[in-house]
Parts: C-alpha cells; structure tokens; sequence
C-alpha cells in the first residue's frame, strides 16, 4: 500500500484576488505503509533535538510567522535553519519516498478562463496530482508485477471545501474515466495537519517548491531534486 499526502502552499485565490498570489503549489510526498512509521519516528527524533512541541509548518520557519506560533519561537534564526535542513535530511534516507506537485499561476489560469472559482483551480491541481499518483502505481505494478493500491489523504481545510473536495475527488473516481483511478482504495480521507505526519511533510515539500518557484530560492527543492527523492514527478500547470 503507497499513501499519497497532499498540503498546499499558498492559497487558491478567487479571481478577483488572484494577482496577490502568484503562484498556488499543491504538494503531494508518496510513502509505503512500511515506510510511514519510519518518517513519524524520525520526526519525533529530530523534534525533540530541537525540543519543539506541536506542529511543524513551512510557515512557520519565517521570523514573522515564528512570533505567533509557539512550537518554533523558542529557536533562533540559526538554529530554524538547522531545523528545517535536518528535516529535509530524513528525506534524503528515503528514496522510496515520491514527490508529486502542481504549480498554478493564477492570474494566467483565470485570464484564459480556464477556472471560475478557487475551488475549480484547486480541483484542477488536486486532480492532475491523483492522476499522477495513479500512474506511478500502475509503473510500480508493471516494473515488480504486483497490484500496488494507494489511499489519498489531503489536509482538512473548512468544512464547506472538505466536503466539495471529497465530492470531487468520489466523481473522480466513479464517473467518466472511473477505470483509471482502481488502484485507488476508498475515497479521499480528510485529516488535519497537525495530526498527520504525512501532510507535515508535504506541507514542507510543498513549501520547497513555492519558495522555488516565487522566491527564485531553490535550496531546498535543489535538495530534493537531486538527492532526497528519486524519480520526483513534478507538472507546472496552467
């Protein structure tokens, strides 16, 4: 059984709203079910050197966002940068581990009217990642002959977007080209970040790749790309 956990960086604006966010990345970090409890202890490790206590966000590693949140504040700017290397560094001892991702612009997507809404670009993005996600267990089918199944897991957002997100992604999944999406098991579970260790880890992912892609600071996707994840699947979208 492989897991792909989805977090996003940024947030899917409206139109209206769209040239305050440049760009909108959905991230996704694929792991096995064997390799899941070996993530959550790392991470309770390298917690615990830092002592912090609580969630781990990409957010709150900048020095603005640090001051109102109490799981980073106690660390200096130093010691957050250690941090957040280490862990991209348990990564790095992974290379079972995938990364899929989207990146969105989303005033170009509105301007050639290919969304309405927030919930139509994220959507989009969401589902061109399961997508990719089903393509990498039919690979890993076919290269190990074997029937690999994947279960989806996506951070919890608001109750209204939860719900037209699951709605979504169960149309997905029994409608038009329902086929494609079989090696899926149930539908889509839904849990907060700060419960999942998984979705900290995407969050991060996710996080590496915006700031590459509107920060120009690839340091950290550079760590990933060429080290921490092999075979990274990435799609720039719209």
């Amino acid at each position: 059984m492989h897991i792909l956990f989805v977090d996003e960086s940024g947030t899917a604006p409206e139109p209206a709203h769209a040239e305050k966010s440049p760009k909108f990345v959905l991230g996704g970090i694929v792991i096995s079910e064997k390799t899941w409890p070996k993530l959550r202890d790392e991470l309770e490790i390298v917690k615990r050197k830092y002592s912090v206590d609580g969630e781990i966000k990409w957010r709150y590693f900048h020095r603005s966002q640090t001051l109102h949140h109490e799981t980073l504040e106690h660390l200096s700017a130093r010691n957050r940068d250690r941090l957040r290397v280490d862990l991209f560094s348990i990564l790095k001892r992974y290379p079972s581990a995938k990364v899929i991702a989207c990146v969105v612009d989303p005033v170009h997507a509105y301007k050639q009217n290919l969304f309405q809404t927030a919930d139509d670009l994220y959507h989009h993005a969401f589902g061109l990642i399961t997508k990719q996600f089903v393509s990498y267990l039919t690979e890993l089918s076919d290269r190990h002959g074997l029937n690999a199944r994947g279960l989806v897991v996506a951070d919890s957002r608001s109750t209204r977007q939860d719900s037209r997100l699951r709605t979504f992604h169960h149309l997905e999944m029994t409608e038009g080209k329902a086929k494609d999406f079989e090696m899926l098991v149930e539908g889509l579970f839904l849990v907060p970040s700060d419960l999942s260790v998984g979705i900290q880890f995407a969050d991060l992912v996710a996080g590496a790749i915006f700031r590459k892609h509107v920060r120009h600071d690839s340091e950290f996707w550079d760590a990933l790309a060429s080290s921490a994840i092999k075979g990274i699947d990435t799609s720039l979208c719209a």
